[in-house]
């Protein structure tokens, strides 16, 4: 599946309006959009600790 800009900007960036905004786009731009909200949930939960003890 290769991501087009529109989704992944619309996913990270307004997080759950973005998401819903890429579904009424089409069904396949929700599903990127909602993964990358997905992933960078999860990126943020693993480094937010790191940058805890650097800082």
């Amino acid at each position: 599946m290769a991501w087009r800009e529109e989704e992944r900007s619309l996913g990270a960036s307004v997080h759950g309006a973005g998401a819903a905004k890429a579904n009424q786009i089409g069904r396949e731009e929700g599903g990127g959009a909602s993964l990358t909200m997905v992933f960078t949930g999860i990126a943020m939960v693993i480094t937010a600790p790191l940058f805890a003890l650097l800082f």
